[in-house]
């Protein structure tokens, strides 16, 4: 079909439809249209902007990626009930957010970083458990960051479908 054949009375169709999305839809819809290589089409963006508003986006992005700190993995944030073992002690507490390389539990308990553990979950979507390895990469007051272990190919695969379908709040 050539642009001269093309049906424009569609066009403020797609608008209407695309316009009633929420903005997870449209982030879904626009991913599809640009068939993940996000890359490609941000960097073309980028050029067409004009210098001043170029060097605001510089700001904005040296923003996130400091406010983000040296993760590299965006993390989602839930609230999923997980059974652990520490130095054979059990305890039962709460992910906060998860990522395909870790989670960070929810806990007042003291645990030394490299300390590793053994964690139990299930996903909300999922009706077997998942047992994974961890090692405690980071403590806060508010809790432990825990970076997956992985045994198989298939555990990380299964992680990464699972966080990957999660909704971000």
């Amino acid at each position: 079909m050539t642009a001269s054949e093309f049906p424009y009375s569609i066009i403020p169709r797609i608008f209407e439809l695309i316009n009633d999305l929420t903005e997870e839809e449209q982030l879904d819809l626009l991913k599809q249209l640009l068939k993940n290589n996000i890359n490609t089409h941000l960097f073309k963006l980028v050029v067409t902007i004009p210098e001043d508003e170029q060097e605001i986006l510089v700001k904005q992005l040296e923003e996130m990626i400091r406010k983000r700190g040296d993760r590299k993995y965006a993390r989602k944030s839930c609230l999923i009930n997980v059974d652990y073992a520490v130095g054979g002690r059990a305890f039962s507490n709460y992910i906060q957010d998860i990522s395909t390389t870790g989670v960070f539990i929810e806990t007042n308990e003291s645990f030394p970083a490299g300390q590793e553990l053994l964690m139990t979950f299930s996903f909300p979507d999922r009706e077997d458990s998942l047992k994974i390895d961890g090692e405690i990469s980071r403590i806060t007051p508010e809790g432990i960051g825990v970076r997956f272990n992985y045994q198989s190919q298939i555990q990380k695969d299964v992680v990464k479908e699972l966080v990957e379908r999660m909704k971000e709040h």
